[in-house]
């Protein structure tokens, strides 16, 4: 004897895989309901450059451009003041000139680079662009040493800020 099945009515069908795909939903999502989520304690720089904390300083996607070893570099990024006070922030570049000072007025930012009114040009950086060169910042009373990355104009974003010639003081 075979048993003949009917086919499920269409309601009922959406019903089943509704239930289904709620069931799964649950039983997938549930495991973060009491787990911490741990990307929002990881330091992430979002941008292609470094950034740093010091105090109510806040360093941002410091980059190094450049066209080569033994080729002028300048500096881009941005530092920001979380404080109601004026801040001086010293930027070193390792292998480069004497400490740059910026000044940073409070609650507010300055920006670095080749078209912003704040700049640190170097004469000639002495590494390829890919690697890393150590920038320490300083506010005074606190200070971080970023590893920043050198970039070429390889980059869309970077091509027209690379320096060409030689630097200015």
């Amino acid at each position: 004897m075979s048993v003949q099945r009917r086919p499920l009515r269409p309601a009922r069908a959406r019903a089943v895989a509704l239930g289904t795909a709620l069931a799964v939903g649950a039983s997938l999502g549930g495991c973060s309901m009491f787990s911490e989520q741990t990307t929002q304690n990881v330091d992430y720089s979002p941008s292609d450059g470094s950034q740093a904390e010091l105090g109510p300083i806040g360093v941002r996607n410091f980059v190094l451009l450049s066209q080569g070893e033994g080729q002028p570099a300048t500096l881009i990024g941005s530092l920001f003041n979380s404080s109601d006070e004026d801040v001086q922030v010293a930027v070193t570049v390792a292998g480069g000139t004497d400490a740059q000072i910026f000044e940073v007025p409070a609650s507010g930012s300055v920006t670095i680079g080749p078209e912003a009114e704040d700049q640190l040009r170097l004469d000639s950086i002495d590494v390829i662009p890919g690697l890393l060169v150590q920038v320490l910042v300083t506010d005074g009373e606190a200070q971080a040493q970023l590893s920043v990355p050198v970039l070429d104009g390889a980059l869309p974003a970077y091509a027209d800020l690379v320096p060409t010639g030689a630097a200015t003081s």
